[in-house]
């Protein structure tokens, strides 16, 4: 509501030009209608400092990146930006909730080399998936924040990588953003 009766006055902080944290805000100002300024840092620490020092009133960051500070009452979580609740945060509504179909999450894959034998492939990608089945590396990485998705075949990656394309570069398109 407050973006909305002052356009362009209300700014928030990112990781930098063309970063998950940017189109994050772009996103927001497509589907919600509003127009927020953003303002680019190099790196989520400085941009985290100037919301905690009270330059900027908020933030787009990773909940790794914040949690902490959350959980110390230094931050407020407004949202988080996943289709759903965190399971680390449940109190904290999904933005989905208030502006429909607003979803957008960070994800770390693995990658190879073109061309890599595909029992090779099918090795790395069977190792992945024990490493991850591990319940202290499960346990460690909720604690943070981090929400592991369901293990996924290789098909199942690329179609995810590829939707995740087509939704990106129309907010690029449409927002104008750029990379430093």
């Amino acid at each position: 509501a407050t973006a909305k009766t002052k356009p362009g006055q209300l700014q928030y902080a990112s990781a930098g030009n063309g970063t998950l944290n940017h189109l994050l805000g772009e996103m927001l100002n497509s589907m919600a209608g509003i127009q927020l300024q953003h303002v680019p840092y190099k790196g989520v620490a400085p941009a985290m400092n100037d919301v905690l020092g009270g330059q900027l009133p908020f933030v787009f960051a990773s909940l790794p990146a914040s949690l902490s500070h959350i959980k110390a009452g230094k931050l407020k979580a407004l949202a988080v930006s996943s289709p759903r609740r965190s399971p680390a945060l449940p109190d904290v509504p999904a933005l989905a909730e208030s502006v429909p179909g607003y979803a957008g999450t960070l994800w770390i894959g693995l990658f190879s080399p073109a061309g890599v034998p595909a029992e090779v492939f099918a090795k790395l990608n069977d190792a992945m998936g024990k490493t991850l089945a591990a319940k202290d590396l499960r346990d460690k990485l909720e604690q943070q924040g981090v929400e592991l998705a369901a293990p996924t075949s290789p098909e199942q990656f690329a179609a995810l990588l590829n939707e995740d394309i087509v939704r990106w570069a129309q907010i690029v398109k449409s927002s104008g953003a750029a990379i430093d």
